[in-house]
């Protein structure tokens, strides 16, 4: 007679573990998705460089929701930025000299310079690249620039994002925004993506003297 098979839970254990995980993940995915409150439409927090180089008004659905706007940078880049990379909905805002890469300095992440480009680049492209698709691509008038306002949408199923690339293209203070949504937050707050684009205050001569721009080298 063939041995009886010895009963054991860890089947049914490893089903629900199993269960539990996924349900984790599909949980995460869910709020992730889930967009600010439209409470926060055409609601802003003022942003002031401690010199007086910058002004901006950052949409509240990021600062009241996703993280507190903060100013960053460093003797290189002045910038700001507000919401969370983790949490997928964020905007990073940097002053910089006209050579610099984008978005080099203190307080910003190293993959951001690099995705900048990648979406400045894909709204510039009529057939979209890397599963971006062109979703915006228009001039927006700040102060003293004009901004190119970009915008592309990934492609993939089931994915949503979108990315915002902005530039005030040559100048002797380069300004470069960039930011990352969930789609259903770019869709209830694209109005207000452009008011903080628009709502940009630059005082270029302090902006080139905090960046040292045109100051001749110490000998």
């Amino acid at each position: 007679m063939k041995p009886k098979a010895k009963f054991t839970r860890q089947g049914p254990l490893l089903v629900l573990v199993g269960g539990l995980a996924i349900g984790g993940i599909a949980l995460v995915a869910g709020v992730r998705r889930r967009p600010a409150s439209l409470n926060n439409k055409a609601q802003f927090d003022a942003v002031l460089s401690a010199s007086g180089a910058f002004a901006v008004q950052m949409p509240a659905f990021l600062t009241r929701v996703y993280g507190r706007a903060k100013l960053v940078g460093d003797a290189n880049v002045i910038g700001a930025r507000a919401g969370n990379p983790d949490r997928g909905n964020f905007v990073v805002i940097a002053l910089s000299k006209p050579d610099a890469f984008p978005f080099v300095g203190s307080g910003f992440e190293d993959w951001v310079g690099d995705a900048y480009l990648d979406c400045l680049a894909t709204a510039d492209s009529t057939n979209g690249r890397n599963w971006w698709a062109s979703q915006a691509n228009e001039e927006l008038q700040a102060q003293p620039y004009k901004m190119k306002f970009s915008v592309a949408k990934n492609t993939i199923p089931l994915v949503s994002r979108v990315c915002m690339a902005v530039t005030n293209t040559m100048a002797d203070v380069n300004v470069r925004i960039y930011g990352a949504f969930t789609g259903l937050n770019y869709d209830r707050f694209a109005d207000d993506l452009r008011a903080m684009v628009t709502s940009l205050q630059v005082d270029e001569a302090r902006a080139r003297q905090q960046l040292g721009v045109g100051v001749a080298p110490k000998m």
